[in-house]
């Protein structure tokens, strides 16, 4: 049986997840289509990349732990029921 509140780890791995692809798809999109278009050389240092991972999940931690908090505390059945 699962603990009250033991999806919150879920919720912030969801989180993180999402940070880390978006910014992977930043990286792609920029390399692929944009420098592409504009003729632009593309350069990504190995520390930027890290650098832009680490900030973008930290950001995705940050706001995504408000709604992870408030999710712990209902109660899924009662959720449930009122949807």
């Amino acid at each position: 049986m699962l603990r009250h509140g033991s999806h919150a780890p879920q919720f912030l791995l969801e989180t993180l997840n999402l940070a880390v692809a978006g910014r992977i798809a930043g990286i792609v999109i920029c390399a692929g289509g944009v420098c592409r278009f504009f003729d632009w050389k593309f350069f990504a240092s190995p520390i930027s990349v890290v650098a832009g991972v680490g900030v973008s999940s930290a950001m995705g931690l940050f706001f995504g732990f408000q709604p992870t908090y408030r999710a712990r505390r209902l109660d899924p059945i009662v959720v449930l029921q009122e949807k």
